[in-house]
């Protein structure tokens, strides 16, 4: 600036400016306004103006949910490139939302709604900036309460059921119950429960109980009893009944019926029965599972997204007449591109084996008929391909070889091209002003189409007057941008998914309105559908009166078939734009709402219609619906609307039975030959040989049965034949015999193969058949047998080695009286005894066990916890075992987290050493594993050996020993100095626990007095004339800490601004913008002038203040300004200072523009870009040490005078 005059003066940038390149070859322009700025210096960008010098002044956007950092006009973006996040994380900061109330702070924490509300549809970015979690200020902000729905009125308030033992035993107590369900409002409540023929009341009185209310019922008179439950009953409310019972003798059937009634003008009542079969003695169990399988769909397509999954569900349930002990399934996929996702459920009974099997087992349980048990699990596709899942089930006794149920599923690869998309938009045509307009929308992919990874459906109000309004119906994909754009999305939409939605709108004004979906996808062409209604001001209403007529099936409808109802809207008077129509079956009619036509205006559940009907009136809409329970059922609709008008519809739901095969038609009429239709089995369903038939009467002249056995003695698991011999021997003239049949109840021990019997010569493929409750009871029809004739009946059984020793057998023969068609006692013969007896296999004696223990990790420090797993692998059946693992002294706190499967384990004192003990209740042939952990106390290399003592036999053997071991490394653990979450510095840590908590580690010990190591910065008379602030740890801070900012953010520790000719001190003071602190007077006094009075700039002497912080001082000729203790510029002799590349600990030793770096030494303070750090304590110290060497650059970059 002295041009030829003596001495060197530069031009001063301004904050904000940095000098231009090649400043000495820039001629200086006249000091008037801004020129020589202009031509001396370059405009830094900031987040103001990314462009600095360059023309116009476009700003770093906070995106949502994010919001301006303080100081945000002057922070700078020199060296920070716009990439990914890093101008963001600079000029702004995140918000608090609902869905993370911490905002910037580490953690996401949501705001929980409460049971009844939901979240809105904006939820994850609705902002909580001010807004405390008081007075439920919080859940109002971010949940919408969920609608209640509209009371339905029931014209019948009384539903009841009757159950009770499928069998029971002649003289043994038992109790039936009855259940009273209310599905509306009644009052003199009383039930009647009749015992049929044969049973009787028990000794115990009957008693009532339910909605917090109980009773005795009143005493029995003969075989009727009455429960009095008097008024007060209400929807929901529900009442159960105990009957004591006992039956008298052995019969077919028990009957016992319970009527429900009311004291309303009408009374209401319902009933149901309960039949039993009662026995004599106890029957034997028979062992039947039915293994079902089903899955949430049957094809999917992969390479679109996220790769598909199914949800698979296998039941096994015991059938009629049996019972299932023990049950087990085995679950198996037929190749590897389908894989298990997640546990198996029940997971305390079910064990993965592979990626593609698991198995299940209830040791303990046991179902009665009809009783089941249910696994589901989810698998996930890696690969197309079909893949069958089948489900096995074999337990003991089973009356079927094999039970098993499969289901396949198929995943192919998605077609070639882009999707092709589908969108379609209904909605009324004219509307009132601020009244409510639906619009219904269907968006998705074509049928036969390109699966979508992502479907996009934006749907936009071309008015300002007109806006969407909240909750939206699919609050899960859909979110509103604002009041006239709402947005939804769906991952993986298949070919011929089709999303329907609802959008409500509402004008202010009279106007129209436009509507439009569009819907898009990634490559695909978007497609878009348009609706335009016209609003009308409004005017006084008429009056609204609509009518509801709804109309059954007009038929007897089978169990699980389809029907439907049809429900008629109809607006009488006055003007409506919409209403809305409500339908829901009656309680436990077993009636399944399944689709309405149409679709577009309906949405429906198995138990809800709900149909959102606008004009032109009438509107009609059919309801499909099927019924799994017999009976007739009253289902009641409501029209939501002036009135609430309802009507309601009965439907009869036949079930096919023995004594009624069609509705109001004849019994059963196809029992096979030699038996016929019984009267007493009319009620029992479903209609088939087995449930409707008996053997006719049989009987006939002189017949002899002779039965034998193939072997006199078998082991178990071996095949033995039994044959019949019936031979006819004529009477007392030349007759045949007729209608002769032959039983035979095969003893406990022997299994019949159902499928492999035989009669010699043969009389038809259904001669013989096994009772459906006693697999083991054989009955064949002969037919007619000659003089002379025999006939043979071979019977092949397994020794299933349910029952050993002798087990004898005879069979019993029958016939009629020739040519009277009547049984003849005289014919009635039973065959000697045929005795087979049945030993146990021997066992084989050569039974090996191994083992095997593995520590896991092979090597961690003092104090780390290992985990070892222990495995016992038999080769046959061992029996006696003891597992014994001596635990290392160098090893403490054992835990076992895993124990063996039927052994007991603790821990036992031998000699002075710790030994993990497990002893086995029982014999196993299978692999058992067992999991302990311990504490690595002492360091060093240490061996942990487990041995396993055994016999291969039950008797007869000495025990045997196996052993093996394996070895671990205990290691010294490194110390150093801890910052943890909470920005408390500690010296003597591990770097593991340090971690562990969240903190940030330095090997340094002393790295907690460095100054550069969990600091932030400290201000004190903040705001005032006297604020002070530096960089410290913040246990040493006497003020205000904060670890994410610095002393260079002006807005942190501000210091108010001195006005025009106010005193001042050019070392410490802070003048106005506009303002400079000058000398000024004869007495040497420093004030605030304004910019453009030229004053003489002045340089600061040893241990002065300097650089930026201090208002831009320069140091005086042969001194540096470096940043000493506490992070302030100070002047210090350049003699002292040290240069780059030298070796360094802390503050107040680098030289000018220096600042002593992370790795010891002195280094350039040059800021490339400061990154993007976690919200966690220790990213924050980070990020605040990058921050003051940027800042600390910035305030030591003027060099010496």
């Amino acid at each position: 600036m002295n041009g030829a005059a003596g001495g060197v003066k530069a031009f001063e940038c301004p904050g904000g400016y940095d000098p231009i390149a090649n400043p000495e070859l820039t001629p200086l322009p006249e000091d008037v306004r801004h020129d020589r700025r202009d031509a001396c210096c370059v405009q830094v960008p900031t987040c103001a103006d990314t462009n600095g010098p360059t023309a116009d002044t476009p700003a770093v956007t906070c995106p949502g949910g994010w919001t301006k950092k303080t100081g945000y006009d002057t922070t700078e973006l020199t060296g920070i490139a716009n990439e990914g996040t890093n101008w963001r994380d600079t000029c702004c900061d995140q918000v608090p939302t609902c869905s993370d109330t911490n905002g910037i702070t580490a953690g996401t924490p949501a705001v929980t709604c409460p049971d009844g509300w939901s979240r809105k549809a904006d939820f994850t970015t609705t902002e909580l900036t001010g807004i405390n979690n008081v007075n439920n200020n919080w859940r109002d902000r971010c949940c919408n309460q969920n609608l209640i729905p509209p009371p339905i009125t029931v014209l019948n308030p009384l539903l009841l059921q009757k159950d009770g033992p499928a069998t029971v035993i002649a003289g043994v107590p038992f109790t039936f119950t009855i259940t009273v369900n209310f599905v509306g409002p009644a009052s003199g409540v009383y039930v009647v429960d009749t015992l049929g023929t044969g049973l009787s009341f028990g000794a115990t009185a009957a008693s009532w109980q339910g909605a917090g209310r109980s009773g005795a019922c009143n005493a029995p008179v003969e075989n009727t009893l009455r429960c009095d439950l008097g008024d007060g009953w209400i929807l929901g409310n529900t009442v159960l009944i105990t009957v004591p019972a006992v039956a008298s003798g052995a019969q077919a059937f028990g009957v016992n019926n319970a009527t429900v009634y009311d004291n309303a003008a009408s009374p209401h009542s319902a009933s149901d029965d309960h039949t039993v079969v009662v026995f004599a003695n106890i029957p034997a169990d028979v062992i039947d599972v039915i293994v079902t399988k089903t899955v949430n769909r049957v094809s999917a397509v992969i390479g679109q997204g996220d790769n598909p999954t199914f949800d698979f569900t296998v039941t096994l349930t015991a059938a009629a007449g049996s019972v299932v002990v023990n049950p087990t399934v085995i679950d198996s996929i037929s190749s590897t591109g389908l894989e298990l996702l997640g546990a198996v459920q029940p997971s305390a009974f079910c064990q993965k084996t592979s990626l593609q099997a698991f198995s299940c087992g209830w040791l303990g349980m046991r179902l009665e008929a009809g009783q089941s048990v249910t696994v589901t699990y989810t698998a996930v596709a890696r690969q197309a391909g079909t893949f069958v899942n089948t489900a096995k089930s074999a337990p003991t006794g089973d009356k079927d070889v094999s039970n098993e149920a499969a289901v396949t599923v198929t995943v192919t690869e998605p077609l070639p091209g882009p999707p092709e998309l589908a969108v379609s938009k209904t909605g009324p045509d004219v509307a009132l002003v601020n009244a409510p307009v639906i619009f219904v929308v269907t968006a998705g992919v074509a049928p036969n189409s390109t699966p979508a990874a992502v479907l996009t459906l934006v749907e936009q109000l071309d008015s300002p007057k007109a806006e969407f309004l909240e909750p939206l119906l699919d609050s899960a994909n859909c979110k509103l941008d604002n009041k006239q754009r709402a947005t939804c999305t769906w991952n993986n939409v298949g070919a011929g998914d089709t999303k329907s939605l609802q959008f409500t709108v509402k004008g202010s004004d009279a106007q129209t309105i436009k509507n439009v979906a569009t819907v898009s996808s990634a490559n695909a062409t978007p497609k878009s559908a348009e609706k335009t209604v016209i609003l009308n001001a409004e005017v006084p209403p008429a009056e609204v009166k609509f009518t509801l007529l709804k109309d059954g099936p007009g038929r007897v409808v089978a169990v699980n078939e389809e029907f439907d109802f049809t429900l008629t809207a109809n607006l009488v008077s006055g003007t409506m734009p919409s209403v809305t129509l409500v339908d829901t079956p009656p309680k436990d009619s077993g009636i399944t709402f399944l689709r309405a036509t149409p679709a577009a205006a309906c949405e429906v559940t198995a138990s809800l219609l709900s149909c959102k009907l606008t004009g032109p009136w009438p509107q009609t809409v059919k309801l499909t619906a099927v019924g799994t329970v017999a009976g007739t059922f009253a289902n009641v609709a409501l029209l939501t609307g002036p009135g609430n008008p309802t009507d309601s519809a009965n439907v009869t739901v036949f079930q096919e039975t023995c004594g009624e095969v069609t509705p109001g038609g004849k019994p059963y009429n196809k029992c096979p030959a030699g038996y016929e239709y019984d009267e007493r089995f009319a009620g029992k369903s479903p209609a088939n040989d087995i449930n409707c038939c008996v053997l006719k009467a049989q009987s006939a002249p002189d017949i002899i049965v002779v039965k034998r056995v193939s072997d006199a003695k078998v082991q178990v698991g071996q095949d033995v034949t039994f044959t019949i011999q019936v031979t006819h021997q004529a009477g007392l003239s030349d007759t045949i015999a007729e209608n002769v049949v032959v039983t035979d109840t095969l003893p406990a021990g022997l299994k019949p193969y159902t499928d492999r019997w035989s009669v010699t010569p043969d009389v038809g493929a259904d001669a013989c058949t096994f009772d459906a409750v006693n697999t083991r009871k054989l009955t064949c029809a002969l037919g007619t047998i000659a003089m002379g004739d025999t006939r043979t009946i071979a019977i092949p059984c397994l020794a299933d080695g349910s029952r050993l020793g002798k087990l004898s057998n005879v069979a019993v023969v029958n016939c009629d009286t020739p040519g009277q068609g009547t049984v003849d006692p005289k014919c009635k013969k039973t065959s000697p005894p045929a005795v087979v007896t049945v030993e146990k296999v021997p066992e084989v004696c050569n039974s090996t066990l191994g083992i095997s223990v593995v520590g896991v990790p092979k090597k961690a420090g003092k104090g780390g916890i290992f985990t070892w797993n222990i495995t016992l692998t038999p080769k046959g059946s061992v029996h006696s075992v003891v597992m014994d693992n001596l635990i290392p002294p160098m090893l403490t706190k054992p835990i076992i987290t895993k124990p063996f499967a039927g052994a007991k384990c603790s821990f036992v004192t031998k000699g002075s050493n710790n030994v993990l003990r497990c002893i086995f209740t029982a014999a196993f042939s299978k692999p058992v594993s067992m999991q302990f952990t311990t504490v690595g106390a002492t360091a060093g290399t240490i061996t942990d050996i487990a041995s396993a003592m055994f016999k291969p036999c039950k008797v007869g053997s000495a025990p045997n020993t196996v052993k093996n071991m394996d070895t671990v490394t205990v290691w010294e653990p490194v110390l150093g100095s801890c910052c943890d979450k909470d920005y408390g510095c500690n010296a003597g840590i591990a770097k593991i626990p340090c971690h562990r908590a969240g903190g940030m580690w330095s090997p340094d010990l002393d790295a907690c007095f460095t100054g550069r190591f969990c600091t932030g910065a400290c201000c004190t008379n903040g705001n005032s004339n006297k604020a002070q602030c530096w960089m410290t740890l913040k246990a040493a801070c006497p003020g205000k800490w904060d670890g994410s900012s610095t002393c260079f953010d002006q807005n942190y520790c501000p210091r108010p601004c001195l006005g025009k000719c106010m005193q001042c001190s050019p070392t410490s003071d802070t003048c106005c913008p506009g303002y400079s602190c000058q000398q000024s007077g004869r007495y040497g006094r420093y004030y605030c002038v304004p910019d453009c009075v030229p004053y003489k700039p002045q340089c600061a002497g040893p241990g002065g203040f300097c650089g930026l912080t201090a208002g831009g001082v320069k140091c005086c000729g042969g001194l540096d300004c470096i940043v000493a203790d506490g992070g302030v510029s100070i002047c210090a002799p350049h003699n002292t200072c040290k240069p780059r590349g030298s070796a360094c600990k802390g503050f107040g030793e680098c030289g000018s523009g220096l600042y002593c770096a992370l790795n010891g030494k002195c280094e350039l303070a040059a800021c490339k870009s400061k990154g993007k750090y976690p919200r966690s304590a220790s990213a924050q110290a980070q990020k605040n040490i990058q921050d003051y060497q940027c800042n600390a650059f910035h305030a030591a970059s003027c060099s010496a005078l």
